[in-house]
């Protein structure tokens, strides 16, 4: 799996995840993944990418997510 670095949540308890891969495996990611545009690190949708890796893996078509380039000038805004 990707870095999780910039993951300060925790992952959703089991029912919600299943929850949100079926909205996706439904409905495809209505929220854009949001990356580092110098590092392409993930910033923000680590769910919403785990769970399109998922639904892949058990054979789900799943369009590719909309992702949101933004540029930050530190850590502390990563996290912000």
């Amino acid at each position: 799996m990707a870095d999780n670095r910039w993951q300060l949540l925790p992952d959703l308890p089991e029912d919600e995840f299943a929850a949100l891969k079926a909205s996706i495996a439904e409905s495809g990611v209505l929220i854009p993944v949001t990356y580092d545009a110098e590092t392409n690190d993930l910033i923000d949708g680590h769910q919403r990418s785990r769970a399109v890796t998922e639904l892949r893996t058990e054979g789900t078509v799943v369009p590719e997510p909309m992702k949101q380039l933004r540029h930050f000038g530190s850590d502390e805004e990563r996290i912000a």
